[in-house]
């Protein structure tokens, strides 16, 4: 029985014994008034130590703090991503050093804010300066304003919203409103000329770190996020702000519910730790199918890129006639001597070629890769790899497949298709032949009725996937909870909106 129930009936005990004592003559009156007085004192002191009490319980919870070793893991993980994408030897130092999302956003900047666009055009200098290239105001040559605009930039010190490039952007953008396209693509031309360096900083950064080895690297990886995932199920500091926050209440750790919905997924004479292992395995493979189909539109348009047998142009001679055409921006900018014979030129008809053909470099690029690096014998992991690997051709797909979707959303649909592609725990992609058909959901319920688990095929199809994950998460999270003290967190937070007196 808790300490409030058995308070609760002495009260009632006593109040019984004090109604029933007489107070008929003063004697009676005094003794009653004695007792009343001797349970006042009984009371306040039951009072005081549950005051107490209280107060130690919310000073535990009002001092709590996310686990260190929490931030410890994210810092690593991140570290070991940027290892991890400096040893992928599927694409540039154009996509490792980030540039191509940079040039990217710095395209997109008539939907963001002037601060926007020059903080990406910093950060693109930075990738320079970073590799020992100080930029210059004569390699900008798509554009005089541009030219003007990144003079000020390049030797601005400080804010990148100082009044100097605001005046300086108001000044040039009613001449030349798409100026920030020029500055955009000049920035291929300098990853161009200045590739081999930006690669020999590459190779320099890999060998910072004699242990650098991608195999091992990925391993990490996984354990790392194991690891994290294992705390943050375990961390009471997140739980309490689960609470605060109202994403939990104290009725989701109802021990009836977990029967219910633990019956209705395990079958009998299974031992209750091997269901919850299984448990935890179904909820993984089965998130895991759950990006397989969301992911499964690339997977198709890759394996028709590999089967196609169109002749396209090798990148070698695209980049040629981009070289061709930004040889004429060079001498019109004045970068180059003008030669005799050179005629003058139409710069933004130049310009407006050099977008198409680095919008078509990219895709040949891609094409080439998908050819260089996808077998026949190939799995789905090496297909979701190699997209992870090119932001500007999941964009492009993803841009022809939702015209309407946003810029932030494709962020983070190729921030999460980053991060499937690393997870060495995903059995189904890193299993499945991308050119063969298979029966994933009866291949997935078979396996999970072998571990004695109420699952049929029916349960991988649909909406009925959401609610699998929904039923198998809430167990698991029950299960985490139970090293967690909730009730006295429950309590404390009673006591903190002044619930209990």
């Amino acid at each position: 029985m808790e300490l409030k129930e058995k308070i609760i009936q002495q009260i009632k005990l006593d109040q019984e014994i004090l109604s029933s004592m007489p107070t008929n003559n003063n004697k009676n009156k005094l003794l009653k008034n004695e007792k009343l007085d001797e349970k006042l004192v009984f009371y306040e002191k039951i009072k005081e130590k549950i005051t107490a009490e209280l107060l130690k319980r919310s000073n535990y919870f009002e001092n709590l703090k996310i686990n260190n070793e929490i931030l410890k893991l994210k810092k690593d993980i991140v570290v070991i991503e940027h290892q991890i994408m400096l040893l992928n030897d599927t694409n540039s130092s154009y996509e490792k050093l980030g540039l191509d999302k940079i040039v990217y956003d710095i395209g997109k900047y008539y939907k963001n804010k002037l601060e926007k666009v020059n903080f990406d055009i910093y950060k693109a200098i930075m990738i320079f300066k970073d590799a020992g290239i100080k930029l210059s105001k004569e390699e900008f040559i798509y554009s005089e304003f541009g030219k003007e605009y990144m003079e000020i930039f390049l030797t601005e010190t400080r804010s990148i919203d100082s009044l100097e490039l605001r005046e300086k952007f108001e000044s040039i953008y009613w001449k030349q409103p798409e100026v920030m396209k020029y500055i955009q693509n000049n920035f291929r031309y300098l990853y161009r000329i200045h590739k081999k360096e930006l690669k020999n900083y590459i190779i320099s950064e890999i060998n910072k770190n004699k242990e650098n080895n991608l195999t091992k690297l990925l391993l990490k990886h996984s354990q790392k996020r194991k690891e994290l995932k294992d705390l943050i199920s375990k961390d009471e500091y997140l739980y309490l702000q689960k609470f605060i926050n109202k994403e939990i209440r104290i009725d989701d750790f109802d021990e009836s519910k977990f029967v219910i919905k633990y019956n209705n997924l395990v079958s009998e004479g299974i031992s209750r730790e091997n269901a919850i292992l299984s448990i935890k395995s179904l909820n993984n493979t089965t998130k895991e199918y759950r990006d397989y189909l969301k992911y499964k539109f690339i997977i198709e348009d890759i394996t028709k890129i590999y089967e196609s047998k169109d002749q396209i142009k090798s990148s070698k001679i695209k980049l040629k006639e981009i070289k061709q055409r930004e040889d004429q921006l060079e001498i019109d900018s004045g970068k180059k001597k003008k030669l005799f014979g050179n005629k003058k030129i139409d710069r933004d008809d130049i310009v407006g070629e050099l977008e198409k053909l680095y919008l078509e470099l990219d895709e040949i690029i891609f094409i080439e890769k998908v050819k260089e690096k996808i077998k026949k014998t190939s799995k789905v992991i090496d297909v979701l790899s190699l997209a992870s690997s090119y932001h500007s051709y999941v964009a492009s797909l993803l841009k022809r497949r939702e015209p309407e979707i946003t810029d932030e959303n494709i962020y983070l649909f190729f921030e999460e298709l980053r991060l499937f592609a690393l997870n060495l725990d995903n059995n189904l992609v890193s299993n499945l032949n991308v050119f063969e058909d298979s029966d994933l959901p009866m291949i997935i319920s078979d396996k999970y009725i072998l571990d004695g688990l109420k699952v049929s095929i029916d349960d991988f199809i649909g909406n009925k996937i959401d609610d699998l994950i929904a039923a198998t998460e809430w167990i698991i999270n029950y299960e985490n909870s139970l090293a967690i003290p909730i009730k006295k967190m429950n309590d404390y937070l009673l006591i903190k909106d002044k619930l209990i007196v």
